[in-house]
């Protein structure tokens, strides 16, 4: 093995990276706009679109896919 990585440099990537995911999901969590994301899926609830399972008719995918705004926006 060329380069030799003690446990600690390990243990420091993995801290390194969950720090780094975790700012970056907080950082969208806190962004996003709830009030169109909530109205989006009240819509989706009230057309049908969605089952009570949470998922999308297998009919209705191309009229749920064909949004082009993003709710992180």
């Amino acid at each position: 093995m060329y380069l030799k990585y003690t446990p600690d440099a390990l243990v420091g990537a993995v801290i390194i990276g969950y720090s780094t995911t975790g700012t970056v999901l907080g950082y969208l969590l806190l962004r996003s706009d709830w009030e169109h994301i909530s109205m989006t899926i009240r819509g989706h609830n009230e057309a049908g679109i969605i089952d009570d399972d949470g998922d999308p008719h297998e009919d209705d995918l191309s009229v749920s896919s064909s949004s082009s705004s993003s709710p992180f926006g």
